[in-house]
């Protein structure tokens, strides 16, 4: 969860699937795993190790489909306090 303004929040799910060589065990992968929601595919561009889930990936992506499902106006969903 990324806080993106005072009282605001995100929510995201993010996975990387390694050893996919199409787009289709992708989308498969998508279908069962979705649920409904709103989601974004993405290549990336070079090969990096595996790693640890809090460390970010530094590989070039590029969108293949989806749109971003957090854009657009914040909406309040409760007190953030520190």
């Amino acid at each position: 969860m990324v806080a993106t303004a005072p009282r605001y929040v995100r929510n995201l799910d993010a996975y990387a699937l390694v050893e996919v060589q199409d787009v289709s065990p992708a989308l498969r992968w998508v279908d069962e795993h979705a649920e409904g929601r709103s989601f974004e595919l993405f290549l990336e561009m070079g090969f990096e190790q595996e790693g640890p889930f809090g460390i970010p990936r530094k590989t070039r992506i590029v969108r293949l489909m989806g749109s971003n499902p957090n854009a657009g106006k914040p909406v309040e969903m409760g007190n953030i306090k520190k």
